[in-house]
């Protein structure tokens, strides 16, 4: 009898687990079904006379047990079925009949759309995805989750392989999660004695070495400087070892200076990569390297632009062959521009500074609201260690490589356009990026007056401002991309303009008539603008975005609050 009783119960607990993966494997709310009525019905006459009607005919109607609206100006309404007395398919089939129904379909679940790798350590890293772990604020990091929905790093849509170079003290060469990530000059043989591609350089098969005038790019420095910014920019992620970098996939071209060096070990160290990128660009790809950014974490205090006639120029080089320069500021505090410091002072376009926030969002290193261009978190900080593992890192060293990062990464979006530029005008598609960057900040009481943007690197934004750039027409004047649609709370709108607009009002009204939001702003030529826009307190329903220029309504774009 016992056994009988235990094979019972088992038979029993297996029912109830297989009843509740289904439950959890379906795609949809169970026992709910979203109809949206035609223009006209009345929601609860539909209720009343039809499921009587229906009821009279032995219908499966009566199974109906509440109907509730979600967006009621659309005349779309929620119904809850009693599925003991019928299924959820069968009811959704006569539902989709009722000539009063214009729409039937089940309440499926939505996900957030974040890209997660499986690295272990990730969680760690809260500069990628901020949790509150370790007394930080929630959401206070770059956004790299959404972003990474997009790309995670690699090569451009038209396949060159994303190179982001890093003047340092070396790499780890050997390390896990750096070693599949390094590059190479594949059309050089190595300890040949040989220049085989004509760069100018002989045996530069693992990078560059611009002391000892080879390719030995290993660590020297003891406290791993060089290869916890290489970490930072593109340790293998998602590869279930350690952390990630700001790209899963990209090449990482070492560069060795050493700890303590001269202005002219600088100069060979940013010629290198010049080099690169410049063979790259004249051979279409067959040789060199397709070079986007340096990361330079490193300079002198307390100098100006003035005495460095030569360096200062050098960026501008860099930036009109496609190189953007990343520089971290100044671990002092105050304002540079009073104090001095290289290479910040440069003024060069081409040229990005860098200050660091911690996860609290205060700023703890110099800054300047003329000098510096935005921040990143770099208190404390997760990356790669000489001699394997992970550790701590804190300072503008571990700030700027988050941007140097960045830059890679929005050249491997799907952007055709950006790919075609960057291999046609290299150096505008470098200031399309930069501006990408400025402009997609996140602002920040602490920023404000203390650098150029006020704001902190969000590469997300700066992601969703290139792909509104991307998917614009050229021929279209001007275009509204509100995202997401469906939204929740917030609304960001890029606004694109094939010309400048000194004024342009975008206003938000509902079906009511009513003006909920208006906004007036300069929109550049050929750039997106990116407005975005609370609505969390707005109900549910159509709402009509309109942008005026010049006292005329010039675009209108229907977005619909969940």
């Amino acid at each position: 009898m016992k056994r009988t009783f235990d094979f019972l119960k088992l038979v029993w607990t297996w029912a109830v687990f297989l009843s509740y993966t289904n439950v959890q494997s379906q795609n949809h709310v169970p026992a709910e079904i979203l109809i949206q009525l035609h223009p006209g019905q009345d929601a609860s006459m539909w209720q009343q006379n039809d499921v009587e009607k229906r009821q009279r005919a032995q219908s499966t109607y009566p199974c109906i047990r509440s109907i509730t609206p979600v967006a009621a100006s659309l005349n779309i309404w929620k119904v809850q079925i009693d599925t003991t007395c019928t299924s959820e398919s069968r009811l959704l089939q006569q539902l989709k009949q009722d000539p009063a129904i214009a729409i039937a379909q089940f309440n499926h679940y939505v996900e957030l759309r974040s890209t997660t790798p499986n690295d272990p350590l990730f969680t760690q890293q809260w500069q990628w995805y901020n949790r509150g772990q370790n007394q930080g604020i929630p959401g206070l990091d770059i956004g790299l989750r959404q972003a990474w929905d997009i790309s995670t790093g690699g090569t451009t849509a038209q396949g060159d392989s994303i190179v982001v170079a890093i003047i340092d003290t070396g790499i780890d060469t050997i390390h896990e999660d750096l070693r599949p990530n390094r590059w190479y000059n594949l059309q050089e043989i190595p300890n040949n004695g040989s220049d085989d591609d004509g760069n100018g350089y002989v045996d530069d098969y693992r990078g560059w070495n611009s002391q000892r005038l080879n390719d030995d790019i290993s660590e020297t420095n003891l406290g791993g400087h060089g290869t916890g910014v290489a970490g930072i920019v593109g340790a293998k992620g998602n590869n279930g070892i350690g952390g990630s970098g700001v790209n899963w996939d990209v090449k990482l071209m070492t560069i060795v200076w050493g700890a303590t060096g001269t202005e002219e070990i600088i100069l060979r160290s940013f010629s290198y990569a010049h080099t690169q990128r410049k063979l790259y660009n004249q051979t279409s790809g067959q040789k060199g390297a397709f070079v986007v950014a340096i990361n330079a974490s490193w300079g002198i205090s307390g100098l100006r632009s003035d005495d460095f006639p030569i360096w200062c120029p050098f960026f501008d080089s860099l930036g009109t062959q496609g190189i953007l320069t990343v520089n971290a500021a100044s671990n002092r505090s105050g304002d540079s521009a009073l104090t001095g410091d290289m290479p910040s002072a440069c003024p060069s376009e081409y040229l990005i500074v860098v200050t660091s926030l911690d996860k609290q969002g205060q700023l703890v290193n110099g800054h300047g609201p003329n000098t510096v261009d935005l921040a990143a978190f770099g208190e404390a900080v997760y990356s790669t260690r000489l001699r394997e593992g992970y550790r701590e890192f804190s300072g503008t060293s571990f700030a700027a490589p988050q941007v140097a990062g960045a830059i890679g990464l929005l050249y491997s979006s799907p952007c055709g356009h950006l790919a075609e530029l960057a291999r046609d005008q290299p150096a505008e598609a470098a200031l399309q990026v930069r501006r990408l960057i400025l402009n997609g900040v996140e602002p920040i009481a602490t920023l404000q007056d203390k650098v150029v943007t006020g704001g902190f690197l969000r590469v997300d934004k700066s992601m969703k401002l290139l792909s509104a750039f991307c998917t614009t027409d050229a021929r279209t004047t001007l275009q509204l991309m509100a995202s997401p649609n469906p939204f929740r709370e917030q609304l960001l709108v890029p606004i694109y303009a094939s010309k400048a607009l000194e004024s342009a009002t975008l206003e938000v009204y509902n079906l009511q008539g009513q003006r909920l939001y208006a906004n007036t702003l300069s929109i550049p030529a050929d750039f997106p603008a990116l407005v975005e826009i609370e609505a969390s307190n707005w109900p549910q329903g159509m709402y009509l975005l309109r942008l005026k220029t010049g006292g005329k309504e010039m675009v209108v774009q229907k977005v619909i609050k969940l």
